[in-house]
């Protein structure tokens, strides 16, 4: 999901799909998506959350590794009406 919310900022600043001006655009952005803030450096480097996560009571838990985790894995997963 964050990717999508990155490639939509992306395009709609940049107005193109120029190669240069659309990574132009993408080293400069700084968007808070549903997974938190993200930018990238110069080197392409950025600082997206890849960490495995669940909903759980209707809140993102981030379930590892186990020093940034914000909640315990649940499985299995329970239906989306039971979250």
């Amino acid at each position: 999901m964050m990717a999508f919310e990155i490639a939509e900022a992306a395009l709609g600043q940049a107005g193109t799909l120029e190669p240069a001006p659309l990574m132009k655009t993408l080293k400069n952005l700084r968007i808070t998506t549903i997974g938190g803030p993200i930018w990238f450096a110069e080197n392409g480097v950025g600082a997206i959350n890849t960490y495995p996560s669940q909903i759980q009571s209707g809140a993102y838990q981030i379930i590892w590794p186990s020093e940034v985790a914000t909640g315990k894995h649940i499985y299995p997963t329970p239906a989306w009406d039971k979250r």
